[in-house]
C-alpha cells in the first residue's frame, strides 16, 4: 500500500481546490483512509514525545470549526488539517521515510515542467482565441502579459513557494549523494532537476519566494556556524537573483505589477485582519470564514490563524514552529548529513514565506511543510538518541 500512498503524494501539487473543490475533498480524504490503513496495518502507529503538541494543535483546530460563524463551512474545512496532521505521522513513523523524497523531486520536476509549458506557450494561445472571439478582458491580459510562472497553482507566489521547498530539499539530496561519493549516472538527472526548478523559481518573480529563501540560507549558515567562502557565495548569488528580479519587476509596464503596490496591498490586508481578529480575538471567526475587502487571505498566515482559529489556534501553530525549529537546531548541532540541511531550509523557507503569503491554508502546498516537520522530528530525534 505504500507504493499507492506515495503515488498520490506524487500527484497532490497536481490537485487544486481552486480548480475543483470536490475532487480536492475526495482526494484529500482517499489519502487519510490510505494512510490510517497502512499504519494499522503495519503495525506502525506508537506514542511519541511529540502526540500532545499535535493533539493540542488539531484540537484547537476543531474548537475553531464547532465555534464558527459559519458551522457548515468550517467543518468542511476540518479535513484539510486532518491530512496534513496524517502526512505528518506518516513520514514521522514510517523507517524508510527517505523513499518519499526522490518522488517528491520528481514531481517538483513534472510541475515545473508543466508551468513552463504554459508559460512560454500558453498565453498566446489564450490571446489569440480572446482576440478572434472579440473579447476584451484586461485582466487576462494584464494577467498573462506579466509573463510569470504560475500553473498548476493559482498565483506566481504559490508556485515559487512550493519550489523553493522542493529545490530546499533536491539541493540537500544532491549534495549529500556527492559528500558520499554516490556519482551514479541517476545524479547527473538530479542536477538537471535543480537547474529546472532554479529557472521556474526565477520565472515567477515572487520578491517573497526568494526573500525567504535568502533570509533561510542565513539562519541555516548561522545555526550550522558555516560562516565560509562558500556560503557567503550562495548567499550572494542568490541576493542578485533577487535583485534581478526586483528589477524586472519594476521594468513592467502596468502599476498594480510593481513591488510597491503589492507591498502597500499587504499592509492593507493587515490592517483589516487585525480589525477581524478585534471583533474575534478568543474564538477567532472560524476555518474559511476570514473574508477581508477584494480578498479571502490575509497574505500573512500567522495573523490569518489568528483570526480564523483564535488565540489558542495561534499559539499552537507558534509552539510548532518553535519546536520545529529547536529539533532542526539540535540536528543541524549533531549531524554531518546535507539531506537534514536542505530539510530544514525548506522548513524556514514555508515560515518565512508565510509572513508575506498564505501557503499555509493551501494543501497543494502545505503538504511540504508537513513532510518536512515528520522528517525533522524524526531525524533529530534518532540524532539525539544515538
Amino acid at each position: 500500500m505504500l507504493p499507492l500512498i506515495i503515488l498520490i503524494l506524487f500527484l497532490r501539487p497536481f490537485i487544486s481546490e481552486f480548480i475543483s473543490l470536490r475532487f480536492d475533498s475526495l482526494f484529500s480524504l482517499i489519502l487519510v483512509l490510505m494512510i490510517s490503513i497502512y499504519l494499522i496495518v503495519s503495525k506502525k502507529i506508537r506514542k511519541t514525545k511529540y502526540d500532545k503538541l499535535i493533539f493540542f494543535y488539531f484540537l484547537t483546530i476543531i474548537i475553531a470549526g464547532f465555534f464558527s460563524s459559519d458551522l457548515v463551512k468550517s467543518i468542511s474545512n476540518i479535513h484539510k488539517y486532518t491530512t496534513s496532521i496524517m502526512i505528518f505521522y506518516l513520514v514521522f513513523l514510517e523507517e524508510e521515510r527517505r523513499l518519499f523524497i526522490p518522488f517528491i523531486i520528481v514531481s517538483g520536476f513534472f510541475i515545473s515542467i508543466y508551468s513552463l509549458f504554459h508559460l512560454f506557450f500558453v498565453p498566446g494561445m489564450v490571446m489569440d482565441y480572446l482576440n478572434k472571439q472579440g473579447i476584451v478582458y484586461p485582466f487576462a491580459e494584464n494577467f498573462l502579459a506579466r509573463r510569470r510562472a504560475f500553473v498548476p497553482f493559482v498565483s506566481p507566489n504559490l508556485l515559487a513557494g512550493y519550489i523553493a521547498m522542493v529545490f530546499s530539499i533536491a539541493s540537500g539530496f544532491v549534495m549529500e549523494r556527492l559528500r558520499r561519493q554516490n556519482k551514479s549516472p541517476v545524479l547527473i538527472f538530479y542536477v538537471l532537476i535543480l537547474l529546472t526548478l532554479f529557472f521556474v523559481l526565477f520565472a515567477t518573480k515572487s520578491i517573497g519566494a526568494w526573500l525567504s529563501l535568502l533570509a533561510s540560507l542565513s539562519c541555516y549558515v548561522l545555526f550550522r556556524k558555516r560562516i565560509n567562502g562558500k556560503s557567503l557565495f550562495y548567499i550572494a548569488l542568490i541576493t542578485v537573483f533577487l535583485l534581478v528580479i526586483l528589477y524586472l519587476r519594476f521594468k513592467e509596464s502596468s502599476v498594480i505589477t510593481f513591488p510597491s503596490f503589492s507591498l502597500h496591498q499587504r499592509i492593507n490586508y493587515l490592517l483589516e485582519s487585525f480589525k477581524v481578529i478585534s471583533a474575534h480575538p478568543f474564538m477567532g471567526v472560524g476555518l474559511g470564514n476570514f473574508m477581508i475587502k477584494e480578498t479571502l487571505f490575509c497574505h500573512n498566515s500567522f495573523i490569518q490563524i489568528w483570526a480564523e482559529a483564535g488565540i489558542a489556534g495561534f499559539i499552537s501553530w507558534l509552539i510548532l514552529v518553535a519546536v520545529f525549529i529547536r529539533e532542526s537546531i539540535i540536528g543541524l548541532k549533531i549531524k554531518k548529513d546535507y539531506f537534514f540541511d536542505g530539510l530544514f531550509i525548506a522548513g524556514m523557507c514555508f515560515i518565512f514565506h508565510n509572513f508575506a503569503d498564505f501557503s499555509y491554508f493551501i494543501p497543494q502546498v502545505s503538504f511540504i511543510w508537513w513532510m518536512v516537520l515528520g522528517f525533522i522530528l524524526a531525524e533529530s530525534r534518532l540524532s539525539t538518541n544515538e
